[in-house]
């Protein structure tokens, strides 16, 4: 089922949604439905994820600000190399 809407949307958004939808060769509103999809699609992700924010102990007291660099180590490890 699909449904109908109308929006009004400042040029500052029109214009670079009217350049997209003519670099791709599609309708406006095309264009302006996977966007919108697009962005709700990744809400929603970022919704569940937040779920898992301190469900687990990692007995790192750092993680928070490192975990870049573990993210990092852990990749060298899995790839066989080693940080010495």
């Amino acid at each position: 089922m699909t449904h109908q809407l109308t929006l009004e949307i400042p040029d500052d958004v029109y214009r670079p949604l009217l350049q997209k939808a003519k670099d791709r060769g599609q309708p406006i509103e095309t264009v302006a439905q996977e966007c919108l999809a697009e962005s709700i699609h990744k809400q929603a992700h970022a919704i569940q994820s937040r779920r898992w924010i301190g469900a687990f102990e990692s007995n790192v007291p750092d993680a928070a600000e490192r975990h870049h660099e573990y993210l990092g180590q852990a990749l060298d490890e899995l790839q066989g190399r080693s940080g010495d």
